[in-house]
């Protein structure tokens, strides 16, 4: 749609700008001269700038992370995520060094709990068991530093290996509880 594709470049724009500025620097003038729109038409389809980072990382989860244990293995999850995440990953890196409330650190771990305890309970009907609670607090905070490490280039492993370490960040709990997705999509495997 034409929205989705005016997100897309402002969020391409806002990557590009990141490369010399930090996010906390980058105006929303300068985004919207970079993605050839209006300041007006900024604000249209966001409200400030972590609302851009916010709306990305939504969509990259959607057909990742955020189907783990429905659709999805905890590995394919990681993949399609991580490999739609590098894409962007200037715009990233950057936003991960924000600690504001809607920046994009806070806003993952919240969105990530949020999301696995939606999946035990809602779609495995599964009870939140206090150890899985503590599994599902635990887990994001891991995930988002080494993910950000690997955003880095501290680690110089692939893809692949980089999200075969990240599963093994699971808690047995955890794992065993949404390792097996209820059903496959057609797009398994595809990562983006």
């Amino acid at each position: 749609s034409r929205a989705f594709r005016t997100k897309m470049d402002i969020a391409r724009a806002f990557d590009k700008l990141c490369e010399t500025q930090p996010f906390s620097k980058v105006r929303i003038d300068a985004i919207a001269k970079e993605a050839g729109i209006s300041r007006s038409s900024f604000y249209y389809h966001f409200d400030d700038r972590n609302a851009v980072v916010q709306w990305l990382s939504l969509y990259f989860y959607a057909s990742g992370i955020d189907q783990t244990g429905r659709t999805l293995t905890w590995f394919e999850g990681h993949m399609n995520t991580t490999n739609g995440f590098r894409r962007f990953r200037t715009l990233f890196i950057s936003a991960a060094a924000s600690s504001e409330y809607g920046a994009g650190g806070p806003f993952y771990l919240r969105h990530r709990q949020d999301n696995l305890a939606e999946t035990i309970t809602e779609y495995r009907h599964l009870e939140l068991t206090d150890r899985l609670k503590f599994q599902i607090e635990a887990l994001p905070h891991a995930e988002k530093v080494m993910t950000d490490n690997f955003e880095r280039g501290c680690y110089r492993y692939t893809l692949k290996e980089f999200c075969e370490l990240l599963v093994s960040l699971v808690p047995k709990d955890l794992y065993e509880a949404l390792e097996t997705p209820l059903t496959r999509t057609a797009n398994k495997g595809d990562f983006f």
